[in-house]
């Protein structure tokens, strides 16, 4: 009996936005008109709205340098390959702005917290549920 593997259990469905979550939750940031903001709508561009279908793990580990063009090489993946992501021309736009705005700082990482630091799944998560007046 010890050299069998248990099958594993079910795990339970993750509630998704809604429409009219999403426009709420963009209006929310958008009111804000700061940088912390403006990366927001771009970290919603790629995760909430899955235009890229990345994880969140994947999206705070995208370098800056990691984005050519049209397409991100997402490196920090789940099962260690690394593959290409393609991006709408609304999203390629708003992080063409982004990357300009964000400007030249210490860490390679694209998104950046407040202080010019790399930003962690942590924080995202947190500024996510905030901005939609959820409790954690």
């Amino acid at each position: 009996m010890k050299n069998i593997k248990l099958l594993r259990d079910r795990q339970k469905t993750i509630d998704t936005l809604d429409n009219k979550e999403i426009e709420k939750l963009i209006g929310t940031i958008r009111k804000e008109k700061t940088f912390i903001s403006f990366r927001d709508e771009v970290i919603i561009l790629f995760f909430v709205f899955l235009d890229t279908g990345v994880r969140l793990s994947e999206l705070v580990g995208i370098g800056v340098d990691d984005v050519r063009g049209n397409i991100i090489i997402i490196r920090r993946t789940k099962n260690l390959f690394e593959r290409t992501v393609y991006l709408s021309e609304t999203t390629q736009e708003q992080l063409s702005r982004y990357i300009k705005i964000r400007g030249d700082v210490e860490t390679t990482k694209l998104f950046i917290s407040q202080d010019n630091k790399e930003l962690n799944r942590h924080s995202i998560q947190t500024r996510l549920t905030k901005s939609m007046g959820r409790k954690q």
